[in-house]
Order: C-alpha cells, then structure tokens, then sequence
C-alpha cells in the first residue's frame, strides 16, 4: 500500500513512490524525497505567479526555472 498525499496543484491523489519507497538507511532515498519536494514547490508557485500581474515576479522565476 503506497502513501498518497493530495497535490494542491492537481487536485488529486497520486502515489509518491519516494515516501513509499523509504528507506533510511539509503542517502539516496532521502535525495530523491528533496528533489520530489522540490519539484512540487516549483509547480506550485509557477501556478500562482501566472495568476498575478508581476513582471518582475515572473521574470524571477523563469531565472529560477532556467537553472
């Protein structure tokens, strides 16, 4: 049975395959978990930045984005 936590970008469940996958004796889990984050960080305030007026907002972020 696999962990799922609600995506507020996508509004759905999916399975989050570096939760369920655990292992804390593995580094690499734990990388993989940041980088999960990371990503659902980014697509989130991606979708609120288009939301606002801001050019200097979203020229931050697409700086951000190219990296």
């Amino acid at each position: 049975m696999g962990l799922e936590i609600k995506s507020h970008f996508e509004g759905d469940l999916k399975p989050k395959n570096s939760l369920s996958d655990w292992n804390c004796k593995d580094p690499t889990r734990l990388l993989s978990l940041i980088h999960e984050l990371m990503s659902l960080y980014m697509a989130y305030q991606k979708k609120h930045v288009g939301e606002v007026d801001d050019e200097r907002l979203k020229f931050d972020i697409n700086t951000i984005y190219s990296l």
